[in-house]
């Protein structure tokens, strides 16, 4: 019996002998993997940009794509790694993230909303409207609209009710039940 359990413990160390020289191999290999330029995207939502790399010297035999998950990058001051990879064929991967701190260029905001009346007589609802700020040149103002919160009268709503666009100013409109909106008289 003790001959059979040194016999074990012999080929579990071999195995994990093996597993290390494994590990280290991979390891050696990964050395040289590195992200390429960082493409600095469009915000995508309130407070949120898109960031793109490709990952370059990936050696033959690794997996580009599961190279790409592993491999963190340094963005705003943290190491993370990409929400998703894109392979394009012939070893060619993109690392994609969705950076949502530190982004202050990306923080949109309304100017204080208007009382536009009721929103149809006997409605119980009253129209108010707000310009949104700081849309940058290429963003989606329907997603930075969707995704900027709204303090109004002490609450805080996620979204406005409905997005729309006119000659260059972007309106909310927020609907507010007379019984609740005591102040709006």
């Amino acid at each position: 019996k003790e001959v059979e359990r040194t016999k074990r413990e012999w080929e579990r160390e071999k195995w994990r002998h093996e597993q290390d020289e494994k590990l280290e191999e991979e390891r050696r290999k990964r050395a040289g993997l590195t992200w390429g330029p960082v493409n600095h995207g469009q915000c995508i939502r309130y407070e949120t940009r898109h960031y793109s790399a490709q990952l370059r010297n990936v050696p033959e035999g690794l997996d580009p794509v599961k190279e790409c998950r592993m491999l963190g990058l340094g963005i705003n001051g943290k190491i993370v790694k990409p929400d998703e990879c894109d392979y394009l064929g012939t070893g060619n991967v993109w690392g994609n993230w969705n950076i949502d701190y530190e982004e202050a260029s990306c923080r949109t905001w309304w100017t204080p909303p208007q009382d536009k009346g009721c929103t149809a007589e006997g409605s119980g609802y009253r129209r108010f409207e707000a310009r949104l700020e700081n849309v940058q040149w290429g963003d989606s103002w329907e997603k930075m609209c969707e995704s900027t919160p709204v303090q109004f009268h002490g609450h805080i709503f996620d979204s406005p009710h409905i997005c729309h666009n006119t000659v260059c100013s972007l309106f909310l409109t927020l609907k507010q039940e007379l019984t609740f909106a005591r102040f709006s008289g």
